[in-house]
């Protein structure tokens, strides 16, 4: 229903699993969510992240910046890597 939504009125949508947002944040893609949350405070130290699911967020809206064209972070070759995957799950 809502992805049906984002579809009709023309939202890009992108999906990431777990493991490539763990490895989108860390390089790692089977860490743990504290170093996720610990490499989202030291990218984004102005942030107030309180919470893994406020880390994970964080990281998904980096990948969709990237998507769309926007990048906000320092591109590094795993979040390369992580977006030539999500790139071929989405065609």
């Amino acid at each position: 229903p809502i992805v049906d939504l984002l579809k009709i009125v023309g939202i890009p949508l992108v999906f990431a699993n777990v493991s490539q947002v763990k490895k989108y944040a860390t390089g790692i893609g089977n860490c743990d969510k504290s170093q996720v949350m610990a490499a989202v405070m030291r990218t984004y130290p102005d942030l107030n992240i309180t919470n893994d699911n406020e880390s994970d967020a964080t990281v998904l809206a980096m990948i969709g910046c990237r998507g769309l064209g926007y990048p906000i972070d320092h591109p590094t070759l795993k979040k390369a890597e992580v977006m030539a995957k999500i790139g071929e799950t989405t065609k």
